[in-house]
Protein backbone atom coordinates (compact mmCIF):
# COMPACT_ATOMS: atom_id res chain seq x y z
CA UNK A 1 0.00 0.00 0.00
CA UNK A 2 1.27 3.50 -0.82
CA UNK A 3 0.08 7.05 -1.21
CA UNK A 4 -0.05 6.90 -5.01
CA UNK A 5 -3.14 8.03 -6.95
CA UNK A 6 -4.07 4.38 -7.49
CA UNK A 7 -3.92 3.70 -3.75
CA UNK A 8 -5.93 6.84 -3.03
CA UNK A 9 -8.50 5.68 -5.59
CA UNK A 10 -8.74 2.26 -3.97
CA UNK A 11 -9.20 3.90 -0.57
CA UNK A 12 -12.01 6.11 -1.86
CA UNK A 13 -13.58 3.26 -3.82
CA UNK A 14 -13.71 1.17 -0.66
CA UNK A 15 -15.32 4.12 1.08
CA UNK A 16 -17.99 4.32 -1.62
CA UNK A 17 -18.76 0.60 -1.32
CA UNK A 18 -19.01 0.89 2.46
CA UNK A 19 -21.09 4.06 2.07
CA UNK A 20 -23.70 2.28 -0.02
CA UNK A 21 -23.87 -0.55 2.50
CA UNK A 22 -24.10 1.78 5.48
CA UNK A 23 -26.81 3.84 3.81
CA UNK A 24 -28.91 0.72 3.35
CA UNK A 25 -28.06 -0.41 6.87
CA UNK A 26 -29.26 2.94 8.17
CA UNK A 27 -32.55 2.34 6.40
CA UNK A 28 -32.72 -0.94 8.35
CA UNK A 29 -32.47 1.00 11.61
CA UNK A 30 -35.17 3.41 10.49
CA UNK A 31 -37.45 0.50 9.57
CA UNK A 32 -36.71 -1.49 12.72
CA UNK A 33 -37.72 1.24 15.18
CA UNK A 34 -41.39 1.50 14.11
CA UNK A 35 -41.51 -2.24 13.34
CA UNK A 36 -40.60 -3.32 16.87
CA UNK A 37 -42.21 -0.36 18.59
CA UNK A 38 -45.40 -1.00 16.67
CA UNK A 39 -45.72 -4.52 18.10
CA UNK A 40 -44.35 -3.76 21.56
CA UNK A 41 -45.44 -1.14 24.04
CA UNK A 42 -43.03 1.72 24.56
CA UNK A 43 -42.03 0.10 27.85
CA UNK A 44 -41.31 -3.25 26.16
CA UNK A 45 -39.38 -1.45 23.44
CA UNK A 46 -37.27 -0.02 26.25
CA UNK A 47 -36.65 -3.58 27.51
CA UNK A 48 -35.62 -4.62 23.99
CA UNK A 49 -33.11 -1.78 23.85
CA UNK A 50 -31.76 -2.58 27.32
CA UNK A 51 -31.22 -6.21 26.30
CA UNK A 52 -29.35 -5.06 23.18
CA UNK A 53 -27.12 -2.82 25.30
CA UNK A 54 -26.48 -5.62 27.81
CA UNK A 55 -25.44 -8.00 25.02
CA UNK A 56 -23.07 -5.33 23.68
CA UNK A 57 -21.56 -5.06 27.18
CA UNK A 58 -20.87 -8.81 27.32
CA UNK A 59 -19.39 -9.29 23.84
CA UNK A 60 -15.90 -7.82 24.55
CA UNK A 61 -15.57 -9.94 27.68
CA UNK A 62 -16.43 -13.26 26.07
CA UNK A 63 -14.39 -12.54 22.92
CA UNK A 64 -11.48 -11.06 24.90
CA UNK A 65 -11.64 -8.21 22.36
CA UNK A 66 -9.64 -10.38 19.95
CA UNK A 67 -11.25 -8.80 16.90
CA UNK A 68 -9.04 -5.80 17.75
CA UNK A 69 -5.95 -7.99 17.50
CA UNK A 70 -7.19 -9.31 14.16
CA UNK A 71 -7.54 -5.77 12.80
CA UNK A 72 -4.22 -4.64 14.24
CA UNK A 73 -1.81 -7.48 13.45
CA UNK A 74 -3.01 -9.40 10.38
CA UNK A 75 -3.22 -6.73 7.63
CA UNK A 76 -0.12 -6.85 5.43
CA UNK A 77 0.97 -10.34 6.60
CA UNK A 78 1.61 -13.42 4.45
CA UNK A 79 -1.06 -16.10 3.94
CA UNK A 80 0.40 -18.58 6.43
CA UNK A 81 0.50 -15.98 9.21
CA UNK A 82 -3.03 -14.84 8.41
CA UNK A 83 -4.40 -18.40 8.47
CA UNK A 84 -2.72 -19.21 11.76
CA UNK A 85 -3.81 -15.93 13.33
CA UNK A 86 -7.42 -15.95 12.15
CA UNK A 87 -8.23 -19.58 12.93
CA UNK A 88 -6.51 -19.37 16.33
CA UNK A 89 -8.70 -16.41 17.22
CA UNK A 90 -11.85 -17.95 15.73
CA UNK A 91 -11.63 -21.28 17.57
CA UNK A 92 -10.64 -19.62 20.83
CA UNK A 93 -13.65 -17.29 20.65
CA UNK A 94 -15.92 -20.19 19.68
CA UNK A 95 -14.96 -21.99 22.90
CA UNK A 96 -15.12 -18.90 25.11
CA UNK A 97 -18.48 -17.68 23.78
CA UNK A 98 -20.06 -21.14 24.00
CA UNK A 99 -18.86 -21.42 27.61
CA UNK A 100 -20.29 -18.00 28.43
CA UNK A 101 -23.61 -18.87 26.78
CA UNK A 102 -23.94 -22.07 28.78
CA UNK A 103 -23.06 -20.24 32.00
CA UNK A 104 -25.72 -17.62 31.32
CA UNK A 105 -28.30 -20.31 30.65
CA UNK A 106 -27.43 -22.06 33.92
CA UNK A 107 -27.56 -18.85 35.97
CA UNK A 108 -30.81 -17.55 34.46
CA UNK A 109 -33.09 -19.42 36.85
CA UNK A 110 -31.38 -18.29 40.10
CA UNK A 111 -31.21 -14.70 38.83
CA UNK A 112 -34.92 -14.68 37.97
CA UNK A 113 -35.70 -14.06 41.65
CA UNK A 114 -34.61 -10.45 41.00
CA UNK A 115 -37.64 -8.71 39.52
CA UNK A 116 -35.61 -6.55 37.12
CA UNK A 117 -33.95 -9.68 35.67
CA UNK A 118 -37.13 -11.69 35.13
CA UNK A 119 -36.98 -11.29 31.31
CA UNK A 120 -33.53 -12.92 31.42
CA UNK A 121 -34.96 -16.25 32.60
CA UNK A 122 -37.63 -16.32 29.89
CA UNK A 123 -35.19 -15.43 27.13
CA UNK A 124 -32.01 -17.13 28.39
CA UNK A 125 -31.63 -19.69 25.54
CA UNK A 126 -32.20 -17.00 22.91
CA UNK A 127 -29.82 -14.54 24.57
CA UNK A 128 -27.12 -17.23 24.93
CA UNK A 129 -27.45 -18.06 21.23
CA UNK A 130 -27.25 -14.38 20.29
CA UNK A 131 -24.05 -14.03 22.32
CA UNK A 132 -22.33 -16.92 20.54
CA UNK A 133 -23.48 -16.02 17.03
CA UNK A 134 -22.76 -12.30 17.47
CA UNK A 135 -19.24 -13.01 18.73
CA UNK A 136 -18.36 -15.22 15.78
CA UNK A 137 -20.01 -13.01 13.17
CA UNK A 138 -18.05 -10.04 14.52
CA UNK A 139 -14.79 -11.92 13.90
CA UNK A 140 -15.80 -12.88 10.37
CA UNK A 141 -16.77 -9.30 9.56
CA UNK A 142 -13.51 -8.05 11.08
CA UNK A 143 -11.58 -10.32 8.70
CA UNK A 144 -13.27 -8.78 5.67
CA UNK A 145 -12.66 -5.31 7.07
CA UNK A 146 -9.01 -6.00 7.95
CA UNK A 147 -8.19 -6.99 4.38
CA UNK A 148 -10.45 -4.34 2.85
CA UNK A 149 -12.67 -6.88 1.12
CA UNK A 150 -15.39 -4.28 1.23
CA UNK A 151 -17.83 -6.01 -1.11
CA UNK A 152 -17.79 -9.09 1.12
CA UNK A 153 -17.93 -6.99 4.29
CA UNK A 154 -20.84 -4.94 2.95
CA UNK A 155 -22.70 -7.99 1.67
CA UNK A 156 -22.47 -9.66 5.09
CA UNK A 157 -23.61 -6.50 6.85
CA UNK A 158 -26.56 -5.95 4.55
CA UNK A 159 -27.62 -9.59 4.65
CA UNK A 160 -27.45 -9.49 8.44
CA UNK A 161 -29.47 -6.34 8.90
CA UNK A 162 -32.16 -6.94 6.31
CA UNK A 163 -32.38 -10.63 7.11
CA UNK A 164 -33.04 -9.67 10.71
CA UNK A 165 -35.76 -7.27 9.62
CA UNK A 166 -37.57 -9.96 7.63
CA UNK A 167 -37.34 -12.54 10.39
CA UNK A 168 -38.37 -10.08 13.09
CA UNK A 169 -41.32 -8.91 10.98
CA UNK A 170 -42.47 -12.52 10.57
CA UNK A 171 -41.90 -13.66 14.14
CA UNK A 172 -43.46 -10.58 15.74
CA UNK A 173 -46.80 -11.82 14.48
CA UNK A 174 -46.61 -14.61 17.08
CA UNK A 175 -47.36 -14.55 20.77
CA UNK A 176 -43.87 -13.87 22.24
CA UNK A 177 -42.52 -10.93 20.27
CA UNK A 178 -39.45 -10.21 22.41
CA UNK A 179 -38.30 -13.84 22.50
CA UNK A 180 -39.01 -14.34 18.80
CA UNK A 181 -37.11 -11.19 17.86
CA UNK A 182 -34.07 -12.47 19.80
CA UNK A 183 -34.23 -15.87 18.09
CA UNK A 184 -34.36 -14.11 14.74
CA UNK A 185 -31.11 -12.32 15.58
CA UNK A 186 -29.41 -15.57 16.58
CA UNK A 187 -30.59 -17.44 13.49
CA UNK A 188 -29.58 -14.74 11.05
CA UNK A 189 -26.17 -14.18 12.60
CA UNK A 190 -25.42 -17.90 12.84
CA UNK A 191 -26.23 -18.47 9.17
CA UNK A 192 -24.15 -15.50 8.03
CA UNK A 193 -21.23 -16.63 10.17
CA UNK A 194 -21.24 -19.94 8.31
CA UNK A 195 -21.46 -18.21 4.92
CA UNK A 196 -18.69 -15.74 5.75
CA UNK A 197 -16.45 -18.47 7.15
CA UNK A 198 -16.89 -20.51 3.98
CA UNK A 199 -15.82 -17.47 1.95
CA UNK A 200 -12.73 -17.03 4.13
CA UNK A 201 -11.77 -20.69 3.67
CA UNK A 202 -12.13 -20.25 -0.09
CA UNK A 203 -10.05 -17.06 0.03
CA UNK A 204 -7.22 -18.16 2.33
CA UNK A 205 -7.59 -21.90 2.71
CA UNK A 206 -7.94 -23.72 6.01
CA UNK A 207 -5.40 -24.82 8.59
CA UNK A 208 -5.94 -26.19 12.06
CA UNK A 209 -4.58 -23.57 14.43
CA UNK A 210 -1.52 -24.15 16.59
CA UNK A 211 -2.31 -21.02 18.65
CA UNK A 212 1.28 -19.90 18.10
CA UNK A 213 0.64 -16.18 18.43
CA UNK A 214 -2.48 -16.33 20.59
CA UNK A 215 -0.65 -15.30 23.75
CA UNK A 216 0.62 -12.16 22.02
CA UNK A 217 -2.84 -11.40 20.65
CA UNK A 218 -4.35 -11.79 24.10
CA UNK A 219 -1.66 -9.61 25.64
CA UNK A 220 -2.64 -6.87 23.21
CA UNK A 221 -6.40 -7.38 23.32
CA UNK A 222 -7.18 -8.06 26.99
CA UNK A 223 -6.16 -4.55 28.15
CA UNK A 224 -8.66 -3.23 25.60
CA UNK A 225 -11.58 -5.00 27.30
CA UNK A 226 -12.02 -2.40 30.06
CA UNK A 227 -11.52 0.25 27.39
CA UNK A 228 -14.47 -1.16 25.47
CA UNK A 229 -16.50 -1.39 28.67
CA UNK A 230 -15.72 2.23 29.47
CA UNK A 231 -16.93 3.28 26.04
CA UNK A 232 -20.14 1.31 26.50
CA UNK A 233 -20.64 2.93 29.89
CA UNK A 234 -20.46 6.50 28.65
CA UNK A 235 -22.36 5.58 25.51
CA UNK A 236 -25.19 3.56 27.07
CA UNK A 237 -25.28 3.94 30.86
CA UNK A 238 -27.78 6.77 30.55
CA UNK A 239 -30.44 4.27 29.45
CA UNK A 240 -30.05 2.27 32.66
CA UNK A 241 -30.25 5.43 34.75
CA UNK A 242 -33.39 6.48 32.88
CA UNK A 243 -34.84 3.05 33.61
CA UNK A 244 -33.93 3.32 37.30
CA UNK A 245 -35.16 6.89 37.84
CA UNK A 246 -38.06 7.19 35.39
CA UNK A 247 -38.98 3.81 33.88
CA UNK A 248 -38.71 1.74 30.71
CA UNK A 249 -41.10 4.01 28.78
CA UNK A 250 -38.54 6.82 29.07
CA UNK A 251 -35.87 4.43 27.80
CA UNK A 252 -38.04 3.56 24.80
CA UNK A 253 -38.59 7.19 23.79
CA UNK A 254 -34.97 8.14 24.38
CA UNK A 255 -33.64 5.06 22.57
CA UNK A 256 -35.63 5.81 19.43
CA UNK A 257 -34.34 9.40 19.31
CA UNK A 258 -30.85 8.11 20.16
CA UNK A 259 -30.83 5.65 17.26
CA UNK A 260 -32.08 8.32 14.89
CA UNK A 261 -29.34 10.66 16.11
CA UNK A 262 -26.67 8.01 15.68
CA UNK A 263 -27.48 7.89 11.97
CA UNK A 264 -25.41 11.05 11.63
CA UNK A 265 -22.31 9.19 12.78
CA UNK A 266 -23.28 6.50 10.28
CA UNK A 267 -22.87 9.06 7.50
CA UNK A 268 -19.11 9.12 8.08
CA UNK A 269 -18.69 5.55 9.36
CA UNK A 270 -17.87 4.10 5.90
CA UNK A 271 -14.76 6.26 5.88
CA UNK A 272 -13.80 5.00 9.34
CA UNK A 273 -14.47 1.41 8.29
CA UNK A 274 -11.84 1.68 5.56
CA UNK A 275 -9.41 4.04 7.32
CA UNK A 276 -8.54 1.77 10.27
CA UNK A 277 -7.22 -1.20 8.23
CA UNK A 278 -5.56 1.25 5.82
CA UNK A 279 -3.68 2.87 8.71
CA UNK A 280 -2.82 -0.53 10.21
CA UNK A 281 -1.33 -1.69 6.90
CA UNK A 282 0.76 1.47 6.55
CA UNK A 283 1.91 1.22 10.16
CA UNK A 284 2.87 -2.46 9.84
CA UNK A 285 4.82 -1.69 6.65
CA UNK A 286 6.70 1.25 8.28
CA UNK A 287 5.02 3.82 6.03
CA UNK A 288 3.68 5.91 8.87
CA UNK A 289 4.31 9.25 7.18
CA UNK A 290 1.65 8.31 4.60
CA UNK A 291 -1.10 8.14 7.22
CA UNK A 292 -1.47 11.93 7.53
CA UNK A 293 -2.88 12.48 3.99
CA UNK A 294 -5.49 9.77 4.57
CA UNK A 295 -6.48 11.36 7.86
CA UNK A 296 -6.81 14.81 6.28
CA UNK A 297 -8.96 13.36 3.49
CA UNK A 298 -11.11 11.63 6.10
CA UNK A 299 -11.72 14.88 7.98
CA UNK A 300 -12.71 16.71 4.79
CA UNK A 301 -15.00 13.93 3.54
CA UNK A 302 -16.63 13.64 6.96
CA UNK A 303 -17.35 17.36 6.98
CA UNK A 304 -18.78 17.26 3.45
CA UNK A 305 -21.27 14.62 4.58
CA UNK A 306 -22.13 15.64 8.13
CA UNK A 307 -22.24 19.44 8.07
CA UNK A 308 -25.24 19.63 5.71
CA UNK A 309 -26.89 16.80 7.64
CA UNK A 310 -26.55 18.82 10.83
CA UNK A 311 -28.12 21.85 9.16
CA UNK A 312 -30.95 19.68 7.88
CA UNK A 313 -31.64 18.26 11.33
CA UNK A 314 -32.99 21.57 12.53
CA UNK A 315 -35.45 21.65 9.62
CA UNK A 316 -36.51 18.01 9.35
CA UNK A 317 -36.48 16.74 12.95
CA UNK A 318 -40.26 16.81 13.42
CA UNK A 319 -41.30 14.97 10.22
CA UNK A 320 -38.45 12.46 10.60
CA UNK A 321 -39.28 11.46 14.17
CA UNK A 322 -42.99 11.39 13.35
CA UNK A 323 -42.18 8.42 11.11
CA UNK A 324 -40.35 6.63 13.92
CA UNK A 325 -42.06 7.23 17.23
CA UNK A 326 -45.36 6.64 18.92
CA UNK A 327 -47.37 9.73 19.74
CA UNK A 328 -46.55 9.31 23.42
CA UNK A 329 -42.84 9.59 22.58
CA UNK A 330 -43.20 12.75 20.51
CA UNK A 331 -41.61 14.76 23.31
CA UNK A 332 -38.27 13.19 22.34
CA UNK A 333 -38.26 15.40 19.24
CA UNK A 334 -36.93 18.33 21.25
CA UNK A 335 -33.84 16.30 22.20
CA UNK A 336 -33.12 15.00 18.72
CA UNK A 337 -31.18 18.05 17.54
CA UNK A 338 -28.79 17.90 20.49
CA UNK A 339 -28.24 14.16 19.96
CA UNK A 340 -27.48 14.78 16.28
CA UNK A 341 -24.89 17.42 17.21
CA UNK A 342 -23.41 15.01 19.74
CA UNK A 343 -23.01 12.15 17.27
CA UNK A 344 -21.59 14.35 14.53
CA UNK A 345 -18.94 15.66 16.93
CA UNK A 346 -18.18 12.12 18.07
CA UNK A 347 -17.80 11.01 14.45
CA UNK A 348 -14.83 13.34 14.03
CA UNK A 349 -13.14 11.73 17.03
CA UNK A 350 -13.40 8.16 15.75
CA UNK A 351 -10.46 8.35 13.26
CA UNK A 352 -8.30 10.00 15.93
CA UNK A 353 -9.08 7.14 18.31
CA UNK A 354 -8.35 4.62 15.53
CA UNK A 355 -4.97 6.27 14.95
CA UNK A 356 -4.18 5.95 18.66
CA UNK A 357 -5.26 2.30 18.51
CA UNK A 358 -3.04 1.67 15.48
CA UNK A 359 -0.07 3.35 17.17
CA UNK A 360 -0.46 1.21 20.28
CA UNK A 361 -1.63 4.02 22.55
CA UNK A 362 -3.97 1.62 24.33
CA UNK A 363 -3.00 2.89 27.79
CA UNK A 364 -3.97 6.45 26.87
CA UNK A 365 -7.26 5.23 25.42
CA UNK A 366 -7.87 3.23 28.58
CA UNK A 367 -7.47 6.26 30.84
CA UNK A 368 -9.42 8.52 28.48
CA UNK A 369 -12.42 6.22 28.21
CA UNK A 370 -12.24 5.42 31.92
CA UNK A 371 -12.33 9.11 32.78
CA UNK A 372 -15.21 9.74 30.40
CA UNK A 373 -17.14 6.79 31.83
CA UNK A 374 -16.74 8.20 35.33
CA UNK A 375 -17.78 11.69 34.21
CA UNK A 376 -20.78 10.24 32.39
CA UNK A 377 -21.90 8.29 35.46
CA UNK A 378 -21.62 11.37 37.66
CA UNK A 379 -23.50 13.55 35.16
CA UNK A 380 -26.26 10.96 34.86
CA UNK A 381 -26.66 10.65 38.63
CA UNK A 382 -26.77 14.41 39.04
CA UNK A 383 -28.86 15.40 36.02
CA UNK A 384 -31.34 12.64 35.15
CA UNK A 385 -33.31 12.90 38.44
CA UNK A 386 -33.63 16.66 37.86
CA UNK A 387 -33.88 17.00 34.08
CA UNK A 388 -35.03 13.55 32.95
CA UNK A 389 -34.23 12.73 29.32
CA UNK A 390 -32.57 16.11 28.82
CA UNK A 391 -30.02 15.20 31.50
CA UNK A 392 -29.10 12.04 29.57
CA UNK A 393 -28.75 14.05 26.36
CA UNK A 394 -26.46 16.62 27.99
CA UNK A 395 -24.21 13.94 29.48
CA UNK A 396 -23.92 12.25 26.07
CA UNK A 397 -23.07 15.53 24.34
CA UNK A 398 -20.44 16.41 26.95
CA UNK A 399 -18.68 13.04 26.72
CA UNK A 400 -18.76 12.86 22.92
CA UNK A 401 -17.26 16.35 22.67
CA UNK A 402 -14.57 15.57 25.24
CA UNK A 403 -13.65 12.35 23.40
CA UNK A 404 -13.13 14.12 20.08
CA UNK A 405 -11.06 16.95 21.55
CA UNK A 406 -8.90 14.62 23.66
CA UNK A 407 -8.21 12.04 20.94
CA UNK A 408 -7.48 14.79 18.43
CA UNK A 409 -4.79 16.20 20.70
CA UNK A 410 -3.29 12.87 21.79
CA UNK A 411 -3.16 11.36 18.28
CA UNK A 412 -0.66 14.04 17.23
CA UNK A 413 1.96 12.26 19.33
CA UNK A 414 1.91 9.43 16.77
CA UNK A 415 1.34 11.19 13.43
CA UNK A 416 1.73 14.91 12.74
CA UNK A 417 -1.49 15.32 10.78
CA UNK A 418 -3.02 18.63 9.76
CA UNK A 419 -6.66 19.69 9.92
CA UNK A 420 -7.97 21.36 6.72
CA UNK A 421 -9.42 24.37 8.52
CA UNK A 422 -10.08 26.43 5.38
CA UNK A 423 -12.01 23.61 3.77
CA UNK A 424 -14.00 23.08 6.97
CA UNK A 425 -14.90 26.78 7.09
CA UNK A 426 -16.11 26.79 3.48
CA UNK A 427 -18.11 23.60 3.99
CA UNK A 428 -19.59 24.98 7.20
CA UNK A 429 -20.60 28.19 5.45
CA UNK A 430 -22.27 26.28 2.60
CA UNK A 431 -24.17 24.04 5.03
CA UNK A 432 -25.31 26.99 7.15
CA UNK A 433 -26.50 28.93 4.10
CA UNK A 434 -28.37 25.86 2.90
CA UNK A 435 -30.08 25.46 6.27
CA UNK A 436 -31.15 29.11 6.39
CA UNK A 437 -32.51 28.91 2.84
CA UNK A 438 -34.48 25.74 3.61
CA UNK A 439 -35.94 27.36 6.71
CA UNK A 440 -37.09 30.34 4.66
CA UNK A 441 -38.56 28.13 1.93
CA UNK A 442 -40.25 25.39 3.97
CA UNK A 443 -40.66 26.86 7.44
CA UNK A 444 -39.65 25.31 10.78
CA UNK A 445 -41.90 22.24 10.43
CA UNK A 446 -42.17 21.04 6.81
CA UNK A 447 -44.87 18.47 6.19
CA UNK A 448 -42.80 16.30 3.85
CA UNK A 449 -39.21 15.10 3.70
CA UNK A 450 -38.45 14.51 0.03
CA UNK A 451 -38.71 18.03 -1.38
CA UNK A 452 -36.62 19.74 1.35
CA UNK A 453 -33.96 17.02 1.06
CA UNK A 454 -33.70 17.28 -2.73
CA UNK A 455 -33.69 21.07 -2.58
CA UNK A 456 -31.00 21.02 0.09
CA UNK A 457 -28.77 18.68 -1.90
CA UNK A 458 -29.02 20.86 -4.99
CA UNK A 459 -28.40 24.10 -3.12
CA UNK A 460 -25.53 22.69 -1.06
CA UNK A 461 -23.79 21.27 -4.14
CA UNK A 462 -24.14 24.58 -5.97
CA UNK A 463 -22.67 26.49 -3.03
CA UNK A 464 -19.71 24.12 -2.83
CA UNK A 465 -18.98 24.73 -6.51
CA UNK A 466 -19.31 28.48 -6.01
CA UNK A 467 -16.88 28.37 -3.09
CA UNK A 468 -14.50 26.13 -5.10
CA UNK A 469 -14.67 23.47 -2.42
CA UNK A 470 -16.13 21.03 -4.92
CA UNK A 471 -14.85 20.97 -8.47
CA UNK A 472 -14.91 18.94 -11.65
CA UNK A 473 -11.71 17.25 -10.50
CA UNK A 474 -13.60 15.73 -7.55
CA UNK A 475 -16.20 14.22 -9.86
CA UNK A 476 -13.48 12.99 -12.24
CA UNK A 477 -11.75 11.37 -9.28
CA UNK A 478 -14.87 9.51 -8.18
CA UNK A 479 -15.71 8.56 -11.77
CA UNK A 480 -12.25 7.02 -12.07
CA UNK A 481 -12.95 4.81 -9.08
CA UNK A 482 -15.31 2.67 -11.10
CA UNK A 483 -12.87 2.37 -13.98
CA UNK A 484 -9.98 1.49 -11.68
CA UNK A 485 -9.47 -2.23 -11.14
CA UNK A 486 -7.90 -3.75 -8.06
Amino acid sequence: MDNSPASQQRFARDVLIASAANLLRSLRNLILIPLIAGHLSLAHYGEWDLLAVAIAFFIPWITFSLNSALLRFLPGCDDATVREGFYSIFFFVLISSATAGLALWALAAPLSTIAELAPLHTNAPAIASVLVCSSLLGLVQSYFRAFRLMLGHSALSLAQHFGEILLIAYLLQGGSPLTDALWSLAGTRGLLTAIGLARIVAHRGFAWPRFTHLRGYLAFAIPLIPNSLFYRLYDSADKFFLYAFIGSAAVGGYAAAYIAGSLFTTLASPIHTVLLPAMATLWNQDKREEIAPYLARTIRLSALLTFPALAGVFILADPLLTLLLHEEAAAATQYYQLLAVSFILFGFGIPFGDLMFTAGQSRQLFFLNGSLALVNLLLNVLMIPRLGILGAVISTLACHTAYTVATGLMARASVAYSIPWRALMRIGFAATAMGIALHQLFGPTPQTLLLPILSGIGLYTGLLFALRELSKEDFDFFAALFAHKR
